[in-house]
């Protein structure tokens, strides 16, 4: 897609969100980030890792999600 400057419709990118809590419980969530209409500028695979470059997009969404586990 990168080589023939391909879009996607949709494309969401989930990272694990920082661990801020301190005490007797765990925070747990994510990071969701939507892109539409979105562009692929580059490609490459470095072993067992990918890495995309996206651009030119038409909107950009983000989505925290979050998660308390044990007492508080």
């Amino acid at each position: 897609m990168a080589k023939d400057r391909g879009r996607v419709k949709s494309l969401t990118l989930t990272v694990a969100a920082t661990n801020k809590s301190a005490g007797e419980h765990l925070d747990l969530g994510s990071i969701a980030v939507e892109f539409t209409s979105a562009g692929i500028k580059g490609y490459s695979v470095d072993g067992k890792t990918e890495s995309w470059q996206v651009g030119d997009f038409d909107g950009v969404h983000r989505t925290k999600i979050t998660h308390t586990v044990g007492s508080g």
